[in-house]
């Protein structure tokens, strides 16, 4: 019986490590022209020495997640563009996630802050990394991005290395009909993981059955 509750809780621990979840925020600090009913959930997954995903999704209002910036707080000597993956949902053309070609990565130390429509400026200080995920608006042509995930493929990269988070949204408000834009910095907090339910369940049939082979072997 304690092999069998020592497996469930090796499952429950592969879980959660699997599932990496560390941060999910819910933000209402805008800037711009933009009313702070619009919800952006932030998530980070780490999956242990092997990547990072940083998943910006706008849960209330619509906005076009154009760009996301990284400061961390020691740059990794060995990043490059290479490492970065970025994947859109193209809301326009019902096209769902997928991988953008040859995305726009600059890599600065404290001197990062976008071009055009694509900047963090207005007092807010660089960045060390900025990623472009989008384009301008909803006009015809454009790409509505929303959610947007970053994946940076460095093995040393932990969760603590990161911190801030900077998105800017184009075409952003509470209507479909938008012209609105707004960005906002976040300062990630770690949340413990928690395991899939799917996997609990597993658990729960696991320490089931024992309760009934060892029912079974008494009765013997």
């Amino acid at each position: 019986m304690k092999k069998l509750l020592l497996v469930g809780a090796i499952l429950i621990m592969t879980a959660a490590a699997n599932a990496g979840v560390i941060s999910s925020t819910v933000i209402k600090a805008w800037t711009g022209e933009v009313n702070d009913s619009i919800e952006l959930t932030l998530t980070i997954e780490q999956r242990e020495n092997e990547s990072i995903s940083i998943i910006a999704d706008v849960t209330e209002g619509y906005g076009d997640i154009i760009a996301m910036y990284i400061d961390f707080n020691e740059l990794p000597s060995d990043l490059d563009a290479s490492m970065f993956v970025v994947e859109i949902f193209d809301n326009n053309q019902n096209q769902g996630w997928s991988v953008l070609e040859n995305p726009v990565i600059t890599i600065d130390e404290n001197n990062v802050s976008g071009s055009r429509a694509y900047n963090m400026n207005g007092g807010i200080a660089p960045f060390d990394v900025g990623i472009i995920t989008g384009d301008e608006g909803i006009g015809e042509g454009s790409t509505d991005v929303d959610p947007a995930k970053v994946t940076i493929n460095l093995p040393s990269l932990a969760f603590d290395n990161i911190d801030r988070i900077g998105i800017r949204l184009q075409s952003a408000s509470l209507e479909i009909d938008r012209e609105g834009s707004c960005k906002v910095v976040i300062e990630p907090v770690e949340n413990t993981p928690v395991p899939e339910p799917a996997l609990l369940t597993l658990l729960g049939a696991g320490l089931l059955a024992t309760a009934l082979f060892g029912k079974r072997k008494k009765s013997k």
